[in-house]
């Protein structure tokens, strides 16, 4: 067979009888030896480039002293239980150091199973990867969920403040004197019967009424409330003449009207704590 590359040579002299076809045996005429030295040199370049395609083995150490670069895969050879010996690149050193790679090194890359130890030196994690994607929270602030985003937080704010929605998010705010009375005063108002009113305060109020006639039986007047008609103040006298008196909590929102529920009066009045 004609030998077209150096992976073909004989290991022994007396096999390689021609090269390239090239006649080199015992008796071979002079001319032939320019061109076959021609052709050693031509498939010695080949080897060094690769054009040949043949696999290079180094029974030795292999020393680069310059740099060098790998465009296909790197192969290391199966390592056994009782082989320590460095067989990967990227283990060498810590084989030298230690004699024995840590468990780390065996585990999958989609099974990691870290049991210890600090990370230090790297960026924000992001909240797609189990972080925060921030790298301080200020102290005794409340952490917001925000998306895919870096967390947003609310400071605790004023002594005594509350969390409180805004229906897109969370505040801190002072809490809300709701209850009646708190911040309210009484006030003298001008209140028509059959006449609608409504309690836009934001909270609730209460109404109280003095209603007067004189030489009847009777006085008295209810509140309808949302449509519903509640006794306010109402009673009968035999002497002649009436005074009498009532209050009634209208709530947040409702509205509201008088209602006499006796003969016309002389007189009424009407105050809202407010």
């Amino acid at each position: 067979m004609a030998k077209t590359k150096v992976s073909e040579y004989d290991s022994s002299a007396s096999g390689n009888t021609d090269i390239n076809g090239i006649n080199i045996n015992e008796g071979c005429p002079p001319s032939t030896i320019n061109n076959s030295i021609r052709e050693l040199m031509a498939q010695l370049k080949n080897m060094i480039t690769g054009a040949d395609g043949d696999s290079m083995v180094v029974g030795s150490n292999l020393t680069v002293n310059g740099t060098t670069t790998l465009t296909g895969n790197a192969t290391a050879p199966t390592q056994t239980s009782t082989d320590n010996s460095t067989k990967v690149a990227t283990t060498a050193y810590v084989q030298s150091k230690v004699g024995t790679l840590g468990t780390m090194s065996s585990q999958n890359a989609n099974a990691v199973a870290i049991t210890g130890g600090t990370i230090s030196g790297i960026t924000d994690l992001t909240v797609a990867d189990g972080g925060t994607g921030v790298s301080t929270i200020a102290a005794n602030a409340v952490v917001l969920g925000n998306g895919t985003s870096a967390v947003q937080t609310v400071a605790p704010g004023t002594s005594g403040n509350v969390l409180t929605s805004d229906g897109t998010t969370w505040l801190s705010t002072a809490v809300a004197e709701t209850g009646i009375g708190n911040g309210q005063t009484w006030q003298a108002v001008t209140r028509a019967f059959n006449t609608n009113y409504t309690n836009s305060t934001g909270k609730p109020i209460m109404l109280a009424g003095k209603f007067t006639r004189n030489g009847v039986s009777s006085a008295g007047a209810d509140l309808i409330i949302d449509g519903v008609q509640v006794p306010l103040a109402y009673n009968t006298n035999s002497g002649g003449g009436n005074i009498v008196a009532g209050s009634l909590i209208i709530p947040t929102g409702a509205v509201y009207q008088l209602k006499l529920t006796s003969e016309a009066l002389n007189s009424y009045s009407i105050y809202e704590l407010r």
